[in-house]
């Protein structure tokens, strides 16, 4: 099971979880401040925070500056239906804290949703091995190319849409305002992806 969840949270309650995943209990003893383990655990799915949160703008909303982390699970004890669960306990025990932005699939569709595969036809160049490869000058049919690329007309499969409804809503206008700027300095004016994990699909950010 996997899930990557985009969760906003306020200034006050980043520091209150950044000073929990820091906590050194043998300099400091036990840790005795608001996190919760059932809070905490959830937090540390956060990996390398420090970077990954410096890829995205810290907007000030509703008068207070908000932060995004990205968590992404993929422990084999979680089901989704746990996984939900979990959110949907943290969302409510700190509503005024956290916000929901987003929850993803490996595959790149939100929770609730399924890709809506085509087919059509691409004119592409293809790379594919040399049935007469053979590199050895001293003998017949000396052919050193491993492999050859030809441009054709071939299928391809797409993503031709989305079926379902999000289980977790974007709330699209909010989350632009945590984009980086553009290469000229202007605000985004589209959510673009950020810190995919290697092997992982793009995010799909509309239905």
């Amino acid at each position: 099971m996997f899930a990557n969840i985009w969760l906003g949270l306020r200034d006050d309650a980043n520091t209150t979880v950044s000073e929990y995943l820091r906590w050194d209990e043998e300099a400091n003893g036990p840790y005795d401040g608001p996190v919760n383990a059932r809070a905490g655990r959830l937090f540390r799915f956060m990996a390398d925070q420090d970077n990954v949160q410096k890829t995205f703008k810290t907007p000030i909303l509703g008068g207070n500056p908000w932060h995004i982390w990205t968590i992404s699970i993929s422990e084999p004890e979680y089901s989704g239906e746990q996984i939900k669960d979990e959110i949907d306990w943290l969302i409510a025990e700190y509503s005024s804290q956290v916000s929901m932005v987003g929850a993803w699939k490996w595959t790149g569709e939100q929770y609730g949703t399924e890709h809506v595969w085509d087919t059509r036809q691409v004119d592409k160049w293809v790379t594919r091995r040399n049935p007469g490869y053979q590199p050895d000058d001293e003998l017949p049919d000396y052919d050193p190319e491993q492999y050859t690329r030809t441009f054709e007309t071939v299928d391809e499969d797409y993503v031709s849409g989305m079926t379902g409804v999000p289980l977790y809503p974007i709330p699209y206008t909010q989350l632009l305002e945590f984009m980086p700027l553009d290469e000229l300095g202007n605000p985004a004016t589209v959510v673009t992806d950020r810190n995919l994990l290697f092997g992982q699909a793009p995010r799909s950010f509309f239905t």
